[in-house]
């Protein structure tokens, strides 16, 4: 008569299978924590030592990658003439001027009280209206600031349309020439920042 081989078999109930299955979560919970948990808490991943050269850079030195290593560098000329705040990028540029063309088209007619206007000749009521329209504030003026000095401001002719002898009015006629001048824009040296 032959002998059977019995197989042992492990009978493990359900309550011990999951008491083991959460002591193990635990136990792998606990270890990806710790694994984590490097720098200090509530800031968990690497030290600085570990990202940073060796020793601390002095004042006014910048981390530089040299191919092989992170270490500490003096920036060179072009480097220090950025910075990182508050405001963005920044930089501190000169003062710059910018011209612009543009179109004068103001033409005005304006009324004066001029006496002895019917006994002046036409080149005196000219002279006189000529006074009156520089006067006017009519906005074809180049230059914006004593900063710029390239830009055109536009001269009026003043024309005496007519002379009404009874009330002593002349009335004026004031148009720019040329009709284009060049406006500056003058922008101070100071940060800037985008």
């Amino acid at each position: 008569m032959k002998k059977e081989k019995r197989l042992k078999k492990f009978n493990i109930s359900n309550k011990l299978a999951y008491t083991l299955m959460v002591i193990l979560s635990i136990a792998l919970l606990g270890i990806g924590v710790y694994a984590n948990s490097v720098g200090t808490k509530p800031n968990p991943g690497h030290l600085l030592s570990e990202l940073s050269p060796n020793s601390p850079c002095s004042s006014g030195q910048v981390l530089t990658w040299n191919g092989n290593n992170i270490v500490c560098s003096t920036p060179t000329a072009t480097d220090s003439r950025f910075r990182i705040t508050s405001k963005g990028l920044c930089y501190d540029a000169p003062g710059t001027c910018s011209l612009v063309v543009k179109s004068c088209g103001n033409v005005k007619s304006l009324t004066y009280s001029y006496s002895g206007c019917e006994s002046s000749s036409s080149s005196e009521m000219d002279n006189f209206c000529d006074l009156r329209c520089s006067g006017q504030g009519l906005a074809c003026r180049g230059d914006t600031t004593s900063s710029c000095s390239g830009g055109t401001n536009v001269g009026y002719t003043g024309t005496a349309t007519s002379c009404s002898s009874q009330i002593n009015t002349i009335y004026c006629f004031c148009s720019p020439t040329p009709s284009s001048y060049k406006e500056e824009s003058y922008t101070p040296a100071g940060e800037r920042c985008i």
